[in-house]
């Protein structure tokens, strides 16, 4: 999955003429962790969202054809965590679904001190 998410990360960055350097900085990870990314390391989630909004495209755009599965079906059978939007059921591999609960609740707590 991983070395997945890494080609189409180098694939997004070819098609938008940038080289590591630029999109690092942008992206504001490093460009030695961009370059593991790309070559099969496993991304943070927070990484997959600071490279996607460098890139100027959607998060999804960068996930593995597998973890993405669109269907008419909201109750259709996964391993993975669904969140189910109308018609379209969106898998999320457990170790980003973690991730994502986590930041939302970090996030809501803070907006909650704030006030």
């Amino acid at each position: 999955m991983s070395v997945e998410i890494g080609k189409k990360i180098a694939l997004k960055r070819f098609e938008k003429g940038t080289i590591q350097d630029p999109l690092a900085s942008k992206a504001v990870i490093a460009q030695s962790r961009l370059s593991e990314i790309e070559n099969g390391k496993s991304p943070k989630w927070n990484e997959l969202e600071k490279i996607a909004v460098a890139l100027e495209i959607p998060v999804a755009e960068l996930l593995p054809t597998n973890v993405l599965n669109i269907s008419n079906n909201p109750f259709s059978p996964t391993d993975n965590a669904q969140q189910n939007l109308g018609n379209i059921t969106i898998n999320i591999p457990p170790q980003y679904f973690r991730e994502i609960i986590s930041n939302a609740i970090k996030n809501a707590n803070e907006e909650n001190k704030n006030s």
